[in-house]
């Protein structure tokens, strides 16, 4: 465990030092019954809450030794909770899951996908769809289904990519037993793209930890390792009919000196086109934000403790680009009380700190997970431990919290690209009585389905840009870019 994944006691509540004017508020406090230890980053729904799931808790407690067996979750941006599907009742053996920790995906139908890491017919894991009420639940593909799990183990998070397939890695398993890259339909079907270590000296790395799908149609990713002989992970690019690049390796020069960080994580890409992440190790050896293009040219961002006792953090999890085109995210540990800040980083490295967790007494570390921007303009994030409640003992049973800073409300694309003549799914705050949709100025037919949700159709005439919303109280302005296909 590293340092900065303790346990805290009472934390959640206790937040301050801002650096801009901003309100901190705990929305849920998880109390074991309704889940315990969230860390699967939040995702909005059609209907405008967040969804998200735990890593433990729930009303089944057959997972010996974490205090139940995971939940899927939505929570109302008033902290209102509902649990929707707890994971193995013990008639199943866990035949549909357990402890589900990636991100759950939000799909054009408004069904969420996600994957276990353990549970299933062979007990490597899972992947599943669920209905946003959480009425219907499904096992798509359980893995370890082919001899010596040729197809995979433990998958991590999954992507809905513009072809309308699933995509994603399993950490281990595959042809060298050190994980793959996946396709997938989404009734199941599935095809390895990839076997990682099917170099020498795994240099094409090996445990992948993420992938996501830029706006060339490429899809790129992390290993946790490999890359050559004592690097500590890699960067890489691969097709959707799998052929794979290495655009950099973390930590070449082997040894215990990684300046250039070691052990990548929470890669996406920003408007500029270049792909921004984090990672452990750095000059400090305590982390790093790196950015690096398509083509692989690479620099480190931010170091992190290069303040006096770290009082800018250290542990950093995954960036999200707000609105403002500033970077922002948690990290695990260091400031003020040493447990951990939500900071904001300018896309050339200038760093502030906007919150210490715990200035007051606490024990130990809560954790905070990665943050998302509701289209209210707010940031909502989890702490994996800590709360109110005494249920999961000194530790916390983890929270939702909300950090607003002012930012103006905006909308969001659900799929930010398509042909003309396409639907779109356009997601948002108030929009009843919406006038006006325009694709980079193209006026747009458009039918309000809800508060939350307007479909519209790709006009002739758009171009690739911003969507723009005319509400009765603002305009709106898409937080993407929509990408006009020919």
């Amino acid at each position: 465990m590293n340092r900065w994944e303790a346990i805290c006691l009472t934390c959640a509540l206790c937040v301050s030092v801002a650096a801009q004017a901003q309100t901190f508020s705990t929305l849920v406090n998880f109390s074991g019954a309704n889940g315990s230890q969230p860390s699967s980053p939040l995702v909005q729904g059609f209907d405008g809450n967040l969804y998200g799931a735990t890593s433990a808790g729930g009303i089944y407690s057959n997972c010996s030794g974490i205090g139940g067996c995971g939940t899927i979750y939505s929570t109302t941006t008033d902290g209102a909770l509902t649990t929707l599907h707890n994971f193995c009742p013990s008639s199943s053996s866990c035949l549909y899951g357990r402890t589900p920790g990636s991100t759950v995906v939000l799909d054009p139908s408004g069904d969420f996908y996600g994957t276990t890491p353990f549970g299933g017919s062979s007990n490597w894991g899972e992947v599943y769809r669920i209905t946003a009420n959480g009425v219907t639940f499904a096992r798509i593909y359980s893995f370890c289904a082919l001899s010596n799990c040729t197809d995979g183990q433990n998958p991590g998070g999954l992507l809905r990519a513009s072809d309308e397939n699933l995509y994603g890695v399993t950490t281990v398993g595959g042809a060298h037993g050190q994980g793959t890259v996946f396709k997938m339909s989404r009734h199941g079907t599935l095809t390895t793209l990839y076997n990682f270590c099917s170099l020498a000296n795994c240099a094409d790395g090996q445990e992948p930890s993420g992938i996501i799908q830029a706006n060339d149609g490429n899809l790129f990713g992390l290993t946790f390792a490999g890359g050559a002989s004592n690097s500590r992970g890699t960067i890489f690019k691969i097709t959707s009919s799998g052929t794979l690049t290495t655009l950099y390796i973390f930590c070449a020069q082997g040894g215990t000196d990684c300046p250039d960080g070691a052990y990548p994580s929470g890669l996406f890409q920003a408007a500029d086109g270049d792909l921004y992440g984090t990672s452990s190790g750095g000059t400090n050896n305590n982390g790093t934000v790196f950015r690096i293009s398509p083509s692989g040219t690479f620099k480190s961002l931010y170091t992190f403790c290069s303040q006096v006792n770290c009082a800018d953090g250290f542990g950093p999890t995954s960036l999200i680009q707000a609105t403002d085109g500033n970077f922002y995210g948690t990290t695990g540990g260091g400031g003020a009380s040493n447990e951990g800040t939500i900071f904001q980083l300018t896309p050339s490295g200038v760093f502030t700190k906007l919150y210490d967790f715990c200035p007051q007494v606490c024990a130990n570390n809560p954790s905070p997970g990665g943050l998302v921007q509701h289209t209210d303009g707010n940031f909502y994030g989890l702490t994996l431990y800590g709360g109110s409640s005494a249920n999961c003992g000194a530790a916390g049973c983890g929270t939702v919290f909300k950090l607003s800073t002012g930012f103006a409300p905006f909308v969001k694309i659900v799929v930010p690209q398509g042909t003309v003549g396409s639907s779109v799914i356009i997601l948002g705050t108030n929009l009843t009585g919406a006038t006006g949709v325009t694709f980079n100025a193209a006026a747009a037919n458009f039918t309000v389905v809800s508060a939350t949700e307007i479909v519209a159709t790709v006009p002739i005439g758009a171009s690739t840009g911003k969507i723009q919303v005319v509400t009765p109280s603002a305009t709106l302005l898409s937080s993407a870019t929509f990408r006009v296909l020919p």
